[in-house]
């Protein structure tokens, strides 16, 4: 997609990612460790995971009553929502991350909003 809607989309991510800036204090620091695919070494036989971490300022909630089943959602599961361009990856059920001092570990993405925030399901590990 070119043109007007490039323009816009690109407006849009700057300014969700500058709202959790001016947030400050209500959002949170996120250290968030995405896991790519295993390197296996012949010579050792082992794997070895490759992980880049990024660091932003987010925001949690927990999931509404309607929305737990005790299936896929518990009720301690939150909803991490933050910028996308503070997260340039897709988020994987092998990813996990640290919020408030507690670990959590990525379910699946519940959406991107026009491509400019994650909403992102995390179980606390």
């Amino acid at each position: 997609m070119s043109g007007p809607a490039n323009q816009f989309r690109g407006l849009i991510q700057g300014l969700v990612q500058t709202a959790f800036v001016i947030l400050g204090d209500a959002a949170d620091a996120v250290v968030y460790t995405s896991v790519s695919a295993s390197v296996y070494n012949p010579v050792t036989g082992t794997t070895t995971d490759t992980t880049t971490v990024y660091n932003f300022n987010g925001t949690t909630s927990r999931f509404g009553s309607t929305e737990v089943d005790n299936k896929v959602v518990i009720a301690t599961d939150a909803k991490l929502l933050c910028s996308y361009l503070d997260l340039p990856v897709t988020p994987t059920p092998e990813d996990y991350l640290t919020v408030i001092g507690k670990n959590w570990k990525v379910q699946r993405v519940l959406g991107t909003v026009a491509n400019a925030s994650w909403t992102i399901h995390i179980r606390e590990i």
